[in-house]
């Protein structure tokens, strides 16, 4: 097959290249229920949409590593792989996943609702290099369906990022998405003993550097890519070490800074609470109020009250 030019994932739409023609077109014809096109992430595209009675696409071939998640009742598909036609159902909680490029054509003559992620394959491609270490990058494989409770946790999690908003901002969607990629790599088979080596952790001047890297630009929206490259290690890398060695993902470490540095600015009589939240790197002061009180058990305003002896 030739090779087709692979858009990023940050396109508002996962699409397939009809192979008769070349030409591009969005893998279900209508918008989806909702979309993380325009979300801090770069690396996954999550779209949520409820599928027609009849969807039939022949001879086409998805542009990004297409994983599936049925949310409904059952639907039968039938598919098409290696020029075998297949007949199967998915149930509610099963995925789908369809690699990049391979040629396919199916029909599901059910409606549905379904949950989509369209992994960018060259991030994938870099994932099985780190990961995969001395062995060479192989493609992923289709999968038909399969139950995946680790894989239904992280897809979730980034269906209510979505949802919400995305408080967690770029680093919680990056340490999802890396987490996504290297299990889907995992998965593999024949790869799974590749992931088995334990990894050395970030010695302590460098562990000392990034957490003086985070609470020096605490109020920007800081990128789990802008993280690893700080600490000289691939994102990919730098998610694994950087928990083996805190005990806690990138995300959560720099909320933690965040918090820390937000209930000293409260001490401070001067600062807003709208201040305070734009300085700490919190959306607005709902976002830091929700964590805070998370946290500490009151709210910021409650918290400043109390330590003035108001309260």
């Amino acid at each position: 097959m030739q090779t087709v030019e692979v858009p990023s994932p940050a396109a508002d739409r996962l699409a397939f290249v009809e192979l008769e023609n070349g030409r591009v077109r969005p893998a279900v014809p209508h918008a989806p229920l909702s979309s993380s096109h325009g979300a801090p992430w770069t690396e996954l595209l999550v779209e949520e949409y409820q599928s027609p009675p009849h969807v039939e696409r022949r001879e086409v071939a998805p542009l990004q590593h297409h994983l599936l998640l049925h949310l409904d009742e059952p639907a039968h598909m039938e598919l098409k792989l290696g020029g075998t036609w297949r007949r199967f159902v998915l149930h509610r909680g099963q995925f789908f996943l369809c690699p990049d490029q391979v040629p396919m054509s199916v029909r599901c003559r059910e409606p549905g609702r379904f949950l989509s992620v369209a992994v960018d394959p060259a991030r994938m491609r870099c994932a099985g290099l780190e990961w995969g270490e001395a062995r060479p990058w192989a493609p992923l494989s289709p999968r038909l369906p399969f139950v995946d409770p680790f894989l239904t946790a992280l897809v979730e999690c980034l269906r209510a990022e979505m949802r919400q908003g995305y408080p967690g901002g770029r680093v919680y969607g990056d340490t999802l998405a890396a987490a996504l990629m290297a299990h889907l790599w995992r998965g593999e088979p024949a790869r799974a003993a590749d992931l088995n080596g334990t990894p050395r952790g970030l010695s302590r001047p460098r562990l000392r550097h990034l957490d003086a890297f985070m609470r020096e630009h605490l109020a920007e929206d800081l990128s789990l890519a802008a993280l690893a490259r700080e600490a000289g290690l691939s994102p990919f890398h730098f998610v694994r070490v950087f928990k083996q060695t805190t005990g806690q993902t990138p995300h959560r470490y720099l909320l933690e800074r965040r918090l820390e540095r937000a209930r000293e600015l409260l001490l401070q009589r001067a600062p807003s609470l709208a201040e305070v939240a734009a300085a700490t790197g919190f959306c607005d002061q709902s976002h830091l109020t929700l964590h805070f009180k998370r946290a500490f058990g009151l709210t910021p305003g409650e918290f400043r009250r109390r330590v003035a002896g108001e309260g």
